[in-house]
């Protein structure tokens, strides 16, 4: 499905449907005024420093349930995945938007700019689980 309006349209709209002087001018003004920081924060939570490209490119996919829940303990990842659920938009058109610091698309940018792989160890520290009635 095509829209006529953008989805960034779209969302700033639903998320500011009677913007005051205070609030941004639009979808990009929300992003670097609010998103942008709560990844930061996020990314800093999850790894701790920026020490490893992990932590500096760390793939966040607005499509993958755990991610989103992850960022929905922020109040405007919050907001954003309630909207992106009330328009009915798709995952295919939240990831053509979600194109900024922190997520999938810029990750795989940087993987194909710099001819690397970046590991993703999420999880790598969890042992396999056994069943215990199997283990007697």
């Amino acid at each position: 499905m095509h829209r006529k309006i953008p989805i960034s349209n779209l969302l700033y709209n639903y998320l500011y449907p009677r913007p005051s002087s205070n609030d941004p001018n639009n979808f990009s003004g929300h992003l670097s005024r609010y998103l942008i920081p709560e990844i930061r924060i996020e990314t800093n939570l999850y790894f701790g420093d920026l020490s490893t490209i992990e932590a500096r490119y760390p793939g966040l996919n607005y499509t993958y349930p755990p991610h989103i829940r992850r960022l929905s303990r922020f109040p405007h990842h919050a907001r954003l995945f309630r909207a992106v659920k009330a328009l009915g938009i798709t995952d295919t058109e939240i990831l053509d938007l979600a194109r900024w610091e922190g997520t999938l698309w810029a990750r795989e940018r940087y993987e194909k700019d710099e001819g690397i792989k970046v590991l993703d160890t999420t999880g790598d520290e969890i042992p396999l689980w056994v069943d215990p009635r199997r283990s007697k």
